[in-house]
């Protein structure tokens, strides 16, 4: 079984659940893709008292039609929990290439930086870490380098935090398909997990050919998918 918490020294999804039972408020990181949706799926099963923070943050060129239909499925699946939701939105605009890392970290400084305000004490992104279909196979762990780089990032939150938030970026089960599971389809519907949606009678539909989409066909989710996100 792959364990976020034992190899990175983080907390696990499960970890951070149970403390939220006891009040403790995490700033969820939504991009209204598969893992984001599951993890405020989850998160609003469990968070039922308060109201949940979340930031979206925008780490694409500015023409990119993805943003639209981001923030299209942002806001449905929200729509759909009918709970108290805040949304910071940010834009890191990486029109002009450059470092990767580089936009990176600027998204997770200013993911820390709504977590300070808000008064949380973790940020939670989606488990994609390693990829979490292969991960539902064969239990694979992270590579050494891609390790490194994790547990580089957490200690980078700590101090931008001056170690008040931490981040949590894994579950402890390799069975994520089974938990994915846990989400109805209407509101699976109101995900968009795709690098190149498409917009067809307006309708978004899955490109079927990015790494998203192959990995959401592993999954097989990829035909409930974006089916009821229509754009205006």
């Amino acid at each position: 079984m792959y364990n976020m918490t034992s190899q990175l020294g983080l907390i696990s999804l499960e970890g951070l659940l149970e403390r939220a039972k006891d009040g403790i408020d995490a700033l969820l990181v939504l991009s209204g893709g598969l893992d984001s949706a599951y993890i405020l799926w989850k998160y609003a099963q469990i968070v039922t008292d308060r109201p949940i923070h979340t930031h979206h943050i925008h780490l694409y060129p500015r023409w990119s039609g993805r943003l639209q239909v981001e923030d299209l499925a942002v806001r449905k699946q929200i729509e759909y929990l009918n709970r108290k939701v805040s949304v910071r939105t940010s834009t890191v605009d990486t029109s002009s290439g450059g470092a990767v890392m580089r936009d990176i970290t600027l998204a997770v400084l200013l993911s820390a930086t709504a977590a300070m305000e808000r008064k949380c004490d973790y940020i939670l992104v989606g488990d994609d870490l390693p990829s979490s279909a292969r991960r539902n196979l064969d239990g694979s762990v992270l590579d050494p380098h891609k390790e490194r780089m994790n547990k580089a990032m957490a200690e980078y939150v700590r101090a931008a935090t001056e170690d008040t938030v931490d981040i949590c970026m894994g579950m402890e089960t390799h069975l994520v398909k089974e938990a994915y599971e846990e989400m109805p389809d209407d509101y699976l519907a109101l995900v968009s997990s795709c690098r190149e949606p498409l917009t067809r009678g307006g309708i978004v539909k899955q490109c079927g050919h990015c790494h998203s989409c192959r990995k959401n066909a592993k999954f097989g989710f990829l035909e409930r998918l974006g089916h009821a996100l229509r754009k205006h």
